[in-house]
């Protein structure tokens, strides 16, 4: 007797799909095993600290509005800093934003940033990578101080939301 060959029908990819190996279960063990593998090996640490670090960062910032132009707050914003006598560094201003960076006698970066917002002039101030505060109040009370002081009206930006 002959043995006859049957033609099947079935693709490769058919039989496979059948199979309880398919790809979303072999997927899904990939994605077990690849979590197993960070959380050995150190790298869930590294992202937390590194999310810390960001939010460290986000948070290292002073910002105001003020109702004036930017050539206003940018005149204010130069007399502060001359004022406290912090070395000039790079400047660079338009119309609509201006960018200002000094360093202290302790080598700590001022960075200030203008940005035309209608109307008003958004100040956002940082000192040093992830910010001092006290020392960023102290510049913003000097510059506030060189503002034009007529019907001088100061929004606090609420960080919390973003």
């Amino acid at each position: 007797m002959k043995h006859v060959r049957r033609q099947s029908t079935q693709t490769y990819f058919d039989r496979l799909t059948r199979c309880r190996w398919n790809a979303s279960y072999m997927r899904r063990w990939t994605y077990v095993v690849l979590a197993g593998c960070l959380f050995s090996s150190g790298c869930v640490a590294l992202a937390v600290g590194g999310g810390a670090a960001g939010l460290a960062y986000a948070t290292g910032s002073v910002q105001r509005m003020y109702p004036h132009p930017v050539g206003d707050v940018w005149d204010a914003t130069l007399a502060a800093l001359d004022e406290l006598e912090l070395p000039k560094g790079m400047q660079v201003k338009d119309q609509l934003k201006a960018r200002i960076e000094r360093y202290t006698a302790t080598g700590d970066r001022v960075l200030v940033k203008l940005a035309s917002r209608g109307t008003f002039t958004e100040l956002t101030l940082r000192v040093n990578a992830f910010g001092n505060k006290q020392m960023s109040l102290a510049i913003l009370r000097k510059i506030e101080a060189h503002l034009p002081q007529e019907d001088l009206e100061v929004v606090e930006v609420d960080d919390t939301d973003r």
